[in-house]
């Protein structure tokens, strides 16, 4: 190297300075080969991996730079008709954005998805109100969406909905949880952590599970919901015991003749037998088709006048007296005055 004097002189480079230089050029050489080589085998189709090692599915990304709108139909994207029903428009919310999730989607390809699955009314709205909203974001997107088909005042509805939610009436403690789902999300203050979650759901529980699960002091929703649904399935049980019961006991009476609508045995037939075990079938008569003991008695006909309805001794066209028997006359027996065709055991 050579030496410098106070005036500055330059360093010319030595011997040793180019051998350096000369490496330094070769090492980015090959540098570049190896990048090349990188890139040429991300461009081909990678190995078959090793077996019994599990491969996530390939994300769905984007052809050639742009979005492809095919991969994203066959996800099934629900469509959006318009309408103020809070759950669907939540529900239609949710899906999309599972989607693109999926997808990897950026805000603005959100955006143009989700308007290309509007349909009738609600799609006549985006074209009234693109123009003014041209190259907006998910997030400014779904503010114009919900001013539109959920607004404050639905929302407010339904986190009253949700304070005022008890399991009343024939509602199971599965319905009463489905629905406790459905609104918690309109009043997240009052679910804010899971403590107050299970509280809420505890004390809207009926009276007859809440009394069992209260004492228990569980910690989690989770623990809630699964010891409501134990004693739900106890009550039911004993319910269903307690009828049963009822049923034999009522049979068991029937059988032994303590029905209110059996008719008791008071005729000569019963021959004085008590107790209702021994009382016979009551038949049923071949001339008036009742049932009853005895023989029916039919048509009464009057052997004075011939007329039916009354005695001869009762009928009011023989002539004073004659009806009347004498004293020293014998009555015979077992002769009636008139013609009886059936008689009962009550005649």
């Amino acid at each position: 190297m050579a030496n410098g004097d106070d005036s500055g002189s330059t360093i010319l480079p030595t011997e040793d300075n180019n051998g350096r230089l000369t490496r330094l050029e070769g090492m980015m050489a090959n540098l570049a080969g190896v990048i090349q080589n990188l890139q040429q085998q991300m461009l081909q189709t990678p190995p078959a991996p090793p077996a019994g090692i599990e491969i996530p599915p390939p994300v769905i990304l984007r052809q050639g730079g742009e979005l492809n709108v095919k991969e994203f139909l066959k996800l099934k994207p629900p469509t959006f008709t318009g309408g103020m029903d809070a759950r669907i428009v939540k529900s239609w919310i949710s899906a999309l954005e599972k989607i693109f999730k999926v997808m990897r989607c950026t805000d603005q390809q959100k955006v143009a998805l989700a308007v290309y699955q509007l349909q009738g009314e609600a799609e006549r709205w985006w074209e009234i109100i693109e123009p003014q909203n041209q190259g907006i974001n998910w997030r400014q997107f779904l503010a114009l969406f919900k001013d539109k088909y959920l607004p404050q005042s639905i929302e407010d509805a339904k986190s009253t909905e949700f304070q005022q939610l008890r399991q009343r009436g024939f509602m199971t403690v599965t319905a009463y949880e489905a629905e406790f789902t459905n609104l918690a999300e309109y009043a997240p203050h009052i679910v804010a952590d899971e403590n107050k979650k299970a509280q809420k759901f505890e004390d809207g529980l009926k009276y007859e599970i809440r009394k069992v699960v209260r004492p228990m002091r569980l910690p989690t929703y989770a623990d809630v919901v699964d010891r409501a649904l134990l004693v739900e399935q106890e009550i039911e049980e004993s319910r269903r015991f307690t009828e049963n019961h009822k049923r034999q006991n009522s049979d068991a009476g029937n059988k032994n003749g303590g029905g209110a609508n059996k008719r008791p045995n008071t005729g000569p037939m019963n021959n004085g037998r008590q107790g209702g075990d021994q009382r016979e079938r009551v038949p049923r008569c071949q001339t008036c088709g009742k049932e009853h003991f005895g023989i029916y008695r039919s048509i009464i006909t009057c052997y004075g006048c011939g007329r039916q309805g009354h005695y001869k001794s009762e009928c009011p066209n023989l002539p004073s007296g004659a009806n009347v028997v004498p004293m020293n006359k014998t009555v015979a027996v077992g002769k009636p005055n008139a013609r009886v065709q059936c008689w009962t055991s009550d005649g």
